[in-house]
């Protein structure tokens, strides 16, 4: 069974993701090991109390799979530190993994010093670049420009290339050409109804109209003030971790909840007790590039949603409502809320909707180009065929609706 060593954007114990979604599914054909991501610019002092929670969170014993914790100096950018953070990378690379033990595979997902310096020193069976975001546009500056020449380097040098947008993957065919593989979503996991009701939904008047997810700038927030104010009869409940400062000024509104980040596992119970599901992204240079999964899990629970209109859910226009202006969002949030929208005929449409872009088929997509690269003796022995979901996951119509409780 080939190895893969797969160098994730984000750590095992943030928010559920592509990066974990495909490494679970990848580890049921090879031998995976998650690494925990090197920054791609120096710490902030904004950055001090994630990185207190990532270092005192017990990531390992809660993962199925093995995981790195790569150590560096947090400052990137400056010759004599990066070449000082190159070498010390590779020590605990070489100390940690065996890379003359076989045939491996190096994934990567952001260009990352240890990146470079794994396709510098190493020898790996295939490269592997999937791409889920456009991370320069985070940037500014220097710090930009190097992440975009780091970034073109790593696809030119990748075998395989895979982008979860259109857009991300028309980009990358500037350099190699990108086979799109969206997100997906847990189509049995968010099968839930709703049963015994959460206490935060006690507490709340009216209907709610929910997002969930990480509270960045990338969220609209004048926008979402001008919604709350003119309907205060609206709850507008928000869950998820705090990165934007702006947040706070939305939060003084009498009608705006922060429920706090809920666990991955709890996330589709608590998240039945929306009415609605909001995606009020800004549309930007960055969101132009998102294919948001919480779209698709807003869609596998059977919610109503209103969205932004972004490229990537252009192709679910007969089951989101897609709005610009806050006259266009208020009347698409009261469409939603209506009693024909959230008919059980409604509700299925959408599971159905959700159920054609399950994890497991999107994770095939991947497993089987690599197998089409792989020589014959290195490929996994439960390869799967042409149609496979993989192993102990069934698309939503066949799955039992379970119930919240």
């Amino acid at each position: 069974m080939s190895r893969v060593l797969y160098l994730a954007p984000v750590e095992w114990a943030s928010l559920r993701q592509r990066p974990q979604q495909l490494a679970l599914r990848l580890a049921r054909h090879f031998d995976v090991r998650y690494v925990e991501p090197v920054g791609l610019r120096s710490m902030r002092p904004a950055d001090l109390g994630r990185i207190w929670r990532h270092a005192t969170a017990d990531g390992r014993a809660s993962a199925p799979l093995p995981l790195v914790r790569p150590r560096y100096v947090p400052f990137i950018g400056h010759r004599l530190l990066d070449w000082a953070n190159r070498r010390w990378l590779w020590r605990q690379m070489a100390n940690q993994f065996d890379f003359d033990g076989g045939p491996w595979i190096l994934w990567l997902s952001t260009p990352s010093l240890l990146a470079e310096t794994l396709l510098e020193h190493t020898a790996p069976s295939l490269v592997v670049y999937d791409c889920m975001d456009r991370y320069a546009e985070f940037h500014r500056g220097r710090a930009r420009q190097r992440i975009e020449r780091a970034e073109a380097a790593i696809v030119g040098r990748a075998d395989l290339v895979f982008a979860s947008s259109r857009g991300l993957a028309e980009r990358l065919d500037r350099w190699h050409e990108a086979t799109l593989v969206p997100n997906g979503v847990e189509t049995c996991e968010f099968a839930v109804t709703r049963r015994t009701m959460p206490d935060w939904r006690k507490r709340i008047r009216g209907p709610v109209v929910g997002f969930y997810g990480t509270i960045g700038d990338w969220l609209d927030f004048d926008l979402l003030a001008e919604l709350a104010r003119r309907r205060p009869d609206w709850s507008f409940v928000f869950a998820g971790p705090q990165a934007s400062r702006d947040f706070g000024r939305l939060q003084r509104l009498a009608n705006v909840h922060h429920l706090g980040v809920i666990p991955y596992d709890a996330l589709p119970e608590q998240a039945a007790w929306f009415d609605v599901g909001l995606v009020p992204f800004r549309l930007n240079a960055l969101t132009r590039y998102v294919h948001p999964i919480k779209a698709l899990e807003y869609l596998a629970l059977g919610l109503p949603i209103v969205s932004s209109a972004l490229p990537d859910l252009a192709e679910l226009a007969n089951v989101v409502r897609f709005a610009a202006t806050a006259d266009e969002w208020l009347a698409a949030i009261a469409e939603a809320l209506t009693a024909e929208a959230r008919s059980t005929q409604a509700v299925t449409v959408r599971r159905q909707a959700a159920a054609a872009h399950d994890w497991d088929s999107r994770a095939a997509i991947i497993v089987g180009r690599l197998m089409e690269r792989l020589p014959a003796d290195q490929r996994s022995a439960d390869e799967p065929t042409g149609n496979s979901l993989g192993k102990g996951r069934l698309p939503i119509a066949n799955c039992e609706l379970q119930i919240a409780n």
